[in-house]
């Protein structure tokens, strides 16, 4: 199959830098709805977003909640941390945050929630800033719902952890987007990590400090056990999306997505008991799992591999050519201690497809699984095994490679032994969507963002398995019969938001990848205020201010807007109101001097509505 040059566009970077949390819930097979609220749907992993124990709320030991915003500095949030209780929750306001100088030590076991905060770390102001570090007393804590950033970046990012996690335990990292830095997540001698809902993506060098590739890590465990990192997202010119070394053992790779990372996942030395399930991985750029350093028990099952072939350069500046194989292991390799034997691998029940570029050579066919010998035997260890079943390869992929380095490099091919029939190219057709902010808590609900899967003839596919990314959630959709998956948009916050859609394909159909920008603008908003009629001195006049906006889907319908602040400022005074469900508010002002004077009506706005004001007069008389 083709693939053009536009499905290396990138595909999430606007996306995770600020927008919204979003989750989904079921509509029917064809459609699905993407609201505002977290509503921990069967799409999402399910991980906890509160401490708080409800059933208690009366006893002795009820948890507080600590409010910060982005107008206090970091020594004050700290200070507030610091003084928290374990059990606890902080809660950011939705804003941006600036970290130049240090970051935020998690000192008890608390529930930090971002509510799609923006934290931006300052590389280059100060050596090795992180976003949060945890520790032993750390303990138990769940972040989840930031954005966190680092900017200034040298272009290596050597410094700089989006969330340092050290010798503690039971740790949940939730529903947060991170960009650039050394690391996204870097866990060290710990236990019980748990990764899930999350965005990752940042750069990959390969000229680097004596000539060794760097660059982002974005998911990192350094002697680490019984963890997992489940329903995420490694994006683009990552050098790995994650990398295990250091004795790390019993750790699970779950339902994530890869897409043009440098490695998918690269293993150091000593790794032990890791499942890798279910994943997919679309073009990385190097391999899919490199397993140079380290060769023992791996259970790679049902993950789907796409396989680059020919030559692509990555939008920072990495040339990739040859034959890349998907799975890659290295027998005898002692650049990093020792060697290890082949033991204990189990390669059983994943998918293998090629994928070429433009100008790749059609004779050519992608490698699922190679294994070099650097020297000595590729035979497992006593009383191990290597296990390579009920496999789906394509045409065009080689099942097996065997290369032996100390030989001339002479290699064994065992190609898999099932002709299969060549697949018929698709198409997603989609366009790029706008719509006004939708006030998801206050009943109003969204448009829906269609696409239609075809086939090259331009037949629709109906009842086919369509996966639109967005903001670190897959949503799971089958066409209908006219080929259409459809999402009701449902976002409160205004921005722009990258939707990835993929089919990837089955034994007839091949797959196809469309990438579509959505616009979400905020609501225009409308003061009116009447009750202004001749006034008395020293009497009090009561004010009626309505607030109405535009409607998701029809602006030009004003819809009531409720629960919302509005403030009246005459004579120098100013006087503050909340709407009601019908949108409306009052005020009651008094006047100490006859006079004409200038009433200003304002509504400061959010990300959903945009600000207004307006101006009237009132006459008091004696």
């Amino acid at each position: 199959m083709k693939i053009s040059k536009k499905y290396f566009l990138p595909l999430l970077l606007i996306l995770i830098v600020c927008l919204s949390v979003s989750a989904i819930s079921a509509a029917d097979n064809s459609s699905a709805v993407i609201n505002s609220p977290v509503d921990n749907s069967s799409s999402t992993y399910d991980v906890p977003v509160t401490a708080s124990n409800t059933n208690n709320i009366l006893s002795e030991d009820t948890h507080s909640t600590y409010s910060v915003n982005n107008t206090q500095s970091v020594d004050e949030i700290q200070n507030t941390i610091t003084n928290a209780a374990d059990g606890d929750t902080i809660d950011f306001a939705h804003g941006d945050y600036v970290f130049d100088q240090t970051g935020l030590n998690v000192n008890h076991n608390l529930t930090i929630i971002g509510n799609n905060a923006t934290i931006k770390i300052l590389t280059g102001t100060s050596d090795s800033i992180n976003g949060f570090n945890i520790e032993e007393e750390g303990a138990g804590s769940t972040i989840t719902g930031f954005n966190l950033i680092f900017t200034n970046d040298n272009g290596t990012n050597e410094n700089g952890c989006g969330i340092n996690i050290v010798s503690t335990s039971h740790v949940t990292v939730n529903d947060t987007n991170f960009i650039n830095g050394k690391y996204g997540v870097l866990s060290t001698s710990s236990n019980n990590i748990t990764i899930a809902n999350s965005t990752f993506t940042g750069i990959a060098v390969i000229v680097a400090k004596n000539g060794k590739e760097v660059g982002t890590k974005s998911v990192s465990f350094m002697s680490t056990s019984d963890s997992t990192v489940v329903n995420s997202y490694f994006y683009e010119d990552v050098l790995d999306g994650i990398s295990i070394a250091s004795n790390s053992r019993n750790n699970s790779f779950i339902n994530n997505t890869f897409l043009r990372n440098e490695y998918g996942i690269f293993f150091g030395g000593g790794v032990t008991y890791t499942d890798i399930i279910n994943n997919t991985f679309i073009n990385c750029t190097a391999m899919s799992i490199s397993n140079a350093k380290s060769q023992t028990t791996r259970n790679i099952k049902g993950n789907t591999f796409y396989i680059l072939i020919g030559n692509y350069t990555s939008k920072s500046g990495i040339f990739s050519d040859g034959l890349r194989p998907a799975i890659y292991i290295n027998i005898g390799n002692t650049a990093h201690g020792s060697a290890s034997k082949l033991a204990n691998f189990t390669i059983d029940s994943n998918k293998f497809i090629a994928e070429y570029t433009d100008d790749s050579n059609p004779e050519d066919k992608a490698i699922a699984v190679q294994i070099e010998s650097n020297g000595g035997g590729l035979e497992p260890s006593n009383n191990s095994y290597f296990n390579v079943t009920n496999n789906i390869v394509g045409n065009n992929v080689n099942l097996l490679t065997f290369v032996d380095l100390e030989a001339n490099n002479s290699t064994v091919v065992i190609s898999d032994p099932v002709a299969k029939p060549e697949r018929i190219n698709t198409t997603i057709i989609s366009s790029d969507f706008k719509q006004i902010a939708t006030d998801f808590y206050a009943g109003e609900r969204g448009g829906y963002f269609k696409v239609t899967l075809k086939d090259v003839n331009g037949n629709v596919l109906a009842n086919k398995p369509v996966s639109i990314g967005f903001n670190g959630v897959v949503y799971k959709l089958v066409t209908d019969e006219n080929g259409v998956a459809k999402l009701q948009i449902n976002l409160a916050y205004a921005g722009d938001y990258t939707f990835a859609t993929a089919f990837l394909g089955d034994d007839e159909y091949a797959g196809f990848f469309a990438v579509n920008k959505i616009t979400i603008v905020k609501k225009v908003s409308y003061l009116t205020l009447t009750g202004n009629t001749p006034a008395k001195v020293n009497v009090y006049k009561t004010l009626k201010i309505t607030l109405t906006a535009q409607s998701a889907t029809n602006p030009l319908k004003k819809i009531a807007v409720a629960n919302k602040k509005v403030t009246v400022t005459v004579n120098g005074v100013t006087y503050t109101g909340t709407t009601n469900a019908q949108g409306v508010a009052t005020v009651k002002i008094k006047i100490n001097k006859a006079g004409t004077y200038t009433i200003t009506t304002r509504f400061a706005g959010n990300p959903t509505y945009g600000a207004t004001q307006t101006t009237s007069k009132i006459v008091v008389r004696n």
